[in-house]
């Protein structure tokens, strides 16, 4: 074979190959546009996605609020039904027991033990026991009763009057009756911030309000409300805070040596 053939020859291969150089280009350049569209299709219902996402939790958001705001009104308005009620703590139940005669046990216990005048005595309406039988410190059964009076005079006398009970009955405790939800929260916060430092005592008054009591005043006022454990959290948050606003304060940032002593 010449020379001149076989550069010829070469030549095709050559020819041959940037040909199919230019084909795995072009197959290349083809593959990457679609990738790429595909690409940002994607990105474009990612994005519609995370939209979409984003009005469902702000749809949450809202209903949580919604359901938050009707279940803090619902458990106000069944508290306000409770105005005429109170819970007394250390009333045995007996056998066969009916309303009647524990209607009567309470008659004699407001009688006796909180001195009440006739009065408010015939101002009982109704009484019956609740929550499930238990057994005290010593082991004797025991389960709670609500009291509802006629009238919020008797009941607020009644409540006024249970330091009486405490003293002449020790066993006997009367309280505000609390919706299960407000009864569970005062459980709860006695428990986790019982203890604290700051932290007087917490406890609900008369109307079934929860409250808390602190050794020091914040914002002038030692008495403050709370609706859940985060309102309590964020109040003793704030209490430090004040607490090192003070002590900062309190520091003396001149001289290393103020006495002047060399």
């Amino acid at each position: 074979m010449s020379q001149k053939q076989t550069l010829t020859k070469n030549e095709a291969k050559t020819a041959k190959l940037i040909e199919e150089i230019q084909k795995l280009k072009e197959q290349h350049e083809s593959s990457r546009i679609a990738q790429q569209k595909e690409n940002e299709s994607l990105h474009k219902e990612l994005s519609l996605l995370k939209l979409e996402m984003a009005k469902l939790e702000d749809k949450y958001s809202v209903q949580s609020k919604v359901t938050e705001a009707l279940s803090g009104e619902v458990d106000r308005l069944e508290q306000y039904g409770r105005r005429h009620c109170v819970l007394i703590k250390g009333i045995p139940p007996v056998r066969n027991e009916d309303n009647h005669a524990l209607e009567e046990s309470v008659k004699e216990i407001l009688t006796k033990d909180v001195q009440f005048p006739a009065r408010h005595v015939a101002d009982l309406d109704k009484a019956h026991r609740v929550g499930p039988v238990f057994k005290d410190k010593s082991g004797a059964r025991q389960q709670n009763t609500i009291v509802r009076f006629k009238s919020h005079t008797a009941r607020y006398q009644t409540y006024l009057q249970r330091k009486k009970v405490l003293t002449s009955n020790k066993k006997i405790k009367i309280t505000p009756s609390l919706t299960n939800r407000r009864r569970k929260l005062l459980l709860d916060a006695q428990k986790k911030f019982g203890e604290n430092p700051a932290i007087q005592y917490i406890f609900c008054d008369i109307h079934g309000d929860l409250k808390l009591k602190l050794h020091d005043p914040y914002e002038g006022n030692c008495f403050h409300n709370f609706n859940s454990v985060s309102d309590i959290s964020w109040l003793l948050h704030e209490l430090s805070q004040v607490f090192v606003d003070e002590n900062s304060g309190d520091e003396n940032p001149g001289d290393e040596n103020p006495s002047g002593d060399e």
